[in-house]
């Protein structure tokens, strides 16, 4: 009950004053402590019906546990239980807000604040944008600052304050600059701004709303207790603090011992400076140094099997840190029959059918390659339409041998696409794509609200006809994706005439934000081992935990708006700093270590590597050893040691058996797995197979390896297309092949380059492309004089591109050696060169081997091609044309082979020829992996040596 002046009737002037502190100790399980405290002080009517109480705690992991554990204790006693509001900090000042008036939502904020912006003068906005100069119709861009100003309006709402630093408390001079105020000020007026046009389509910003209880809170619960929250952000405490003036009772309930008291502030949040140098005693052997997730993954195998069954499954909780790393901690688990359950649920950004829309939103806005290839390698995509992997692996060749920029309305075909790729299937399967979502990719500017329709039309096509369960995650997933659709229709006339015409991306981008923080939830598994994030590990009451990951990533405060809040002004104001989490932290490891003393286990597993392979550093609550020699041990260990990582796959997602080498990939057997024998090998080839006949099956019998889809430029071997393929256009053009005048040739290859990058890459590669394709043709300067002294030496180019077989097989077992010759010169004695461009330095000698040793056939095998279209054995002679990058590598090059070496060479080749025929093959990869071989290091189980220098490369 209330009185006239708005004060409480139970009134009592020590609840006005003061916040009365408990102290648990942490000793023993904290919920559960904390539940039975809840029962005995608070649900039997001691102060009054649970409607008069909230609870706020910490997270909503911590909220579901302490529900459950009161129903529990009731239900034990035979007794109802009337449960109070539980509320995470977070959703605390949502409680008390006018429910009268309406929240502007994420987009409906978004939207006002980018085109408020937009009309501001760039005087006005000067401050924000800096040297910037957005376009104004640009709106994507427009909504990037808007998150920007919006984030910032928010993070000084949970320190109590509004943007404008007019109402904010006296600050010193070199924390609050010129420069400094007048951005706060811009923002103060844009957010003005935007609350006015919001109030026009009667909406009010949520942060104004909370802003509003420090002032005066119109209904302020009996009671609140503060259970487990040790870092409240100050505008809730200023709440709170309001409430008490008005009678609310407050009892903060610590995790601590009551001799920790000076360590906590009124409201039992830490106090920063008392934990900077607590001692944290952990146990050497409680810690494990892992690498990559994976790695992390298998150290926590097996340390958990070191327990030998001492804790079941439910009452083991592992903590992962870095929710980057979850994914691939559970895969690694759940291979090796461990159930896994995150209780935070899965980001719905990383769901099957927000990635869909997320890679729509790339390819409708970019048309890039990348975002196309994305698009048809969507599993549900390639559902719809039918795509084989055959077709996507003549995708990955096409990229690999063109570098497409981009995927536009018609397909582009590369003027020497015939022999390197199957093009039918992917004009196909262009068409196919164009015609699915061809709403989203013929359309050109329109209203937001006319792209809501067409998206929500577009996702119901795509998936109208599928029949889902109620626990169906796509249909959770697709729920959420319609609701943030609902959020865009909700905008008024008035903000979607503002906002103008628009591009699809725009909408994208605005569903895209709608869903972040979003989780789908997962249902409880008896079964399963929990896995929970780092707050929801500080009060997890599990008796075994072991926490992955512990770098020191996890202390750093926020980096967002640094530019505005840097961390002095940061202390200044309220606002979290580094400092309140490291005193949080410092405080959860502790509570965490003493309530498994004695009948727990808490173990440590430190990451030394993030997802994508980047080095991580130990955090540093692992180092505060009170003994100095334990600590430069510990450190050594941390920071300088780490093992070797080999790639495992767990049992059940590999072969099944008993050997303890199990745990690694096994290297497949050329004897056993049956293929069909080769029938064609290509004179290039020979080299692949004496580096190691091992990789040479892997390539070219089982037809494995890699085609990237991340290339950016050329490498060395496209790079020798691109001059390969001028060189070839000057020695077909009978006008100039023949010609003595290096002015006339060179002139001719110039063009003749840039016919070839557009030929390869369409008229508009990348800029990359371009450069090299600049690069090529300072090499045909060189080349140019050397071909006109080549000519007037007599020599006259006689066949080009010149394709011959060499028959060993039968006609029940064909096999066939198949060359093509680069060039084919004949002098006006009767003398015959063979010739092959090569774009590097290395000579002809040096590229076949040593004198004992031979590591590539192809010029002795040359020979034989040329005997076999006719031309004279004796007057062959063969050799390299280098292009290399300077004057002094550009030149004719022969090597120096005697005929005794020249039938090595060809006892080699036949040797080869019958090894292949036979199927004969090395059972394990040569060591050390031959250059170049990266691509294959995945399945052979070693890093790829990856050559240096200039190498010499032909096509």
């Amino acid at each position: 009950m209330w009185s006239g002046k708005n004060v409480p009737l139970w009134y009592s002037p020590r609840s006005m004053t003061e916040v009365k502190k408990h102290f648990l100790g942490w000793d023993t399980p904290f919920l559960p402590t904390a539940a039975k405290w809840l029962q005995e002080h608070y649900l039997h009517d001691e102060f009054g019906s649970a409607k008069d109480l909230v609870i706020v705690v910490s997270g909503n992991a911590v909220r579901r546990r302490l529900q459950s554990l009161l129903v529990e204790m009731s239900s034990e006693q035979g007794k109802a239980i009337d449960l109070p509001s539980f509320v995470t900090t977070s959703s605390f000042l949502n409680l008390f807000l006018d429910q009268s008036k309406k929240i502007a939502s994420k987009t409906i904020q978004a939207v006002t604040t980018a085109t408020v912006m937009r009309d501001f003068s760039r005087q006005q906005l000067a401050p924000i944008l800096g040297l910037n100069n957005p376009d104004y119709d640009d709106l994507n861009t427009w909504f990037e600052y808007a998150k920007e100003v919006n984030g910032v309006a928010r993070e000084l709402a949970f320190g109590g304050y509004n943007p404008d630093p007019a109402t904010w408390p006296e600050l010193p001079d070199d924390l609050l600059t010129t420069k400094a105020l007048d951005r706060f000020e811009a923002i103060a007026a844009i957010c003005r701004k935007v609350s006015e046009v919001l109030a026009k389509d009667q909406y009010v910003v949520q942060d104004s709303q909370w802003l509003s209880l420090a002032e005066e809170v119109p209904h302020p619960p009996k009671s609140i207790v503060l259970l487990g929250t040790t870092d409240l952000n100050q505008l809730l405490i200023k709440v709170v603090s309001g409430m008490m003036q008005c009678g609310s009772h407050v009892d903060a309930v610590i995790r601590a011992p009551e001799a920790k008291q000076y360590y906590f502030d009124e409201f039992g949040s830490v106090i920063p400076d008392k934990w900077k140098t607590e001692t944290i005693e952990i146990p050497d052997n409680a810690i494990e140094i892992a690498g990559a997730p994976s790695s992390q993954a298998n150290k926590l195998l097996c340390a958990i099997a070191s327990l030998e069954g001492k804790f079941s499954k439910d009452e083991i909780t592992i903590a992962v840190t870095n929710e980057e790393s979850i994914p691939v901690v559970r895969r690694q688990l759940e291979g090796h029959s461990v159930d896994t359950r995150f209780a935070g649920g899965d980001s719905l950004l990383q769901s099957p059918e927000v990635k869909l829309v997320e890679v729509i939103r790339d390819y409708s806005s970019t048309n890039s390659y990348a975002a196309y290839a994305s698009l048809v390698r969507h599993p549900y995509v390639g559902s719809l339409l039918s795509i084989t992997s055959g077709t996507l692996h003549e995708l990955d060749r096409y990229y690999a041998h063109h570098l497409p920029t981009s995927i536009g309305k018609s397909w582009f075909t590369p003027s020497d696409i015939s022999w390197r790729v199957q093009n039918k299937p992917l004009i196909e399967l262009h068409k196919k794509v164009r015609e699915w979502f061809s709403s989203i990719l013929d359309s050109k500017e329109q209203l937001i609200s006319t792209w809501s329709s067409v998206i929500r039309e577009l996702l119901l096509k795509l998936y109208g006809n599928q029949e889902l369960d109620r626990q169906s995650r796509m249909l959770f997933s697709l729920r959420a994706i319609f609701s943030a659709l609902d959020s865009i229709d909700s905008l008024s006339e008035r903000s979607v005439q503002s906002a103008g015409m628009v591009k699809s991306g725009t909408v994208f981008d605005l569903i895209l934000d709608e869903l972040k923080g979003v989780a789908i939830p997962e249902y409880p598994n008896q079964d399963a081992v929990d896995i929970v994030g780092w707050l929801e590990a500080m009060t997890d009451d599990a008796p075994c935990l072991f926490v992955v990951g512990m770098d020191s990533t996890l202390l750093e405060a926020s980096t967002k708006y640094q530019t505005y809040l840097p961390n002095k002004l940061r202390e200044e104001l309220g606002l979290e700093t580094e400092d309140i989490k490291y005193a949080r932290d410092a405080h959860a490891v502790l509570a965490m270590q003493h309530s498994r003393e004695v009948h727990g286990h808490l173990g440590w597993i430190l990451a030394r590597k993030t997802i994508e392979g980047d080095p991580l550093t130990p955090n540093p609550l692992l180092l505060r050893c009170e003994d100095d020699k334990q600590l430069a041990s510990r450190s050594l260990k941390m920071i300088v040691e780490i093992e070797s990582e080999s790639p495992s796959i767990p049992p059940q997602f590999g072969s099944q058996s008993s050997s303890k080498e199990d745990d690694h990939l096994a290297l497949p057997d050329p004897s056993v797995i049956k293929t069909k024998p080769l029938q064609r090998m290509s004179v290039t080839s020979f080299k692949e197979y004496i580096a190691c006949s091992y990789r040479f099956w892997l390539h070219r019998v089982l037809e494995l390896g890699e085609e990237r889809d991340d290339v950016r430029e050329l490498d060395y071997a496209l790079f020798g297309s691109l001059v390969h393929g001028a060189l070839e256009l000057f020695g077909k053009e009978d006008s100039v092949k023949d010609s003595t005048d290096e002015k006339v040739i060179h002139a001719f290859l110039l063009e003749a380059v840039d016919k070839v990058v557009a030929g390869i890459f369409g008229k508009y590669p990348l800029s990359t492309i371009s450069v090299q394709g600049e690069l090529a043709k300072q090499r045909m300067r060189s080349f140019s004089k050397l071909q006109a002294e080549h000519r007037k030496a007599g020599w006259k180019i006689v066949g080009v591109e010149e394709k011959e077989e060499l028959q060993f097989g039968t006609e029940e077992q064909p096999f066939v050696v198949v060359g093509k010759i680069d060039r084919i010169d004949m002098h006006e004695d009767g003398r015959v060169l063979v010739l092959d461009y090569k774009t590097g330095s290395t000579s002809a000698e040096k590229a076949h081997g040593t004198k004992d040793e031979w590591t590539d056939l192809q010029l002795p095998i040359y020979r034989h091609l040329a005997k076999k279209m006719g031309y004279d054995f004796d007057e062959v002679k063969t050799g390299f044309i280098l292009v290399g990058s300077k004057d002094t590598s550009v030149r004719f090059d022969f090597p120096d082979w005697d005929e005794a070496q020249l039938q090595v060479a060809d006892d080699r080749f036949v040797e080869i020829v019958e090894d292949v025929k036979a199927g004969k093959y090395n059972s394990t990869p040569t060591t050390p992996a031959p250059r170049f071989s990266e691509d294959l290091s995945w399945i052979c189980q070693d890093g790829g040596i990856i050559g240096t220098g200039e190498e010499n490369t032909s096509v």
